[in-house]
């Protein structure tokens, strides 16, 4: 059996043995679920540059020069490009944490922009 499926049947027969209404369970399941799933994403968000840049290093390695693979991988882990891919990136899984929605993040973004050009 798949270990998702039987988390979550595990925990749907736990909650009806211990007497919690179903929507109590169901709401305590997906709670848990979200937060547990919430820092998978800052995790991945985190190691995304390093993981870029080792591919990159592989595709040095590995991939012969010229090849499509190689050219993508050689842009995307410069270490500048990685990096920026990150910012990209954490703006919305780790203000997705903070409840902030998209419109919050580019207002807060355009707001900075204009404010100082030099910084943008």
């Amino acid at each position: 059996m798949h270990p998702f499926l039987s988390l979550t049947l595990g925990s749907l027969a736990v909650g009806a043995i211990a007497g919690l209404p179903m929507a109590d369970t169901i709401t305590s399941f997906t709670t848990g679920f979200g937060s547990t799933a919430a820092g998978v994403g800052t995790l991945a968000t985190v190691l995304l540059p390093v993981a870029l840049m080792i591919d990159k290093a592989l595709a040095d390695i590995f991939a012969a020069e010229g090849t499509a693979v190689r050219t993508v991988l050689d842009f995307l882990g410069a270490p500048l490009v990685a990096l920026l891919l990150a910012v990209i990136v954490a703006m919305f899984t780790l203000g997705g944490g903070a409840a902030t929605d998209r419109k919050a993040i580019a207002k807060s973004w355009s707001s900075r922009c204009h404010r100082s050009r030099t910084s943008c």
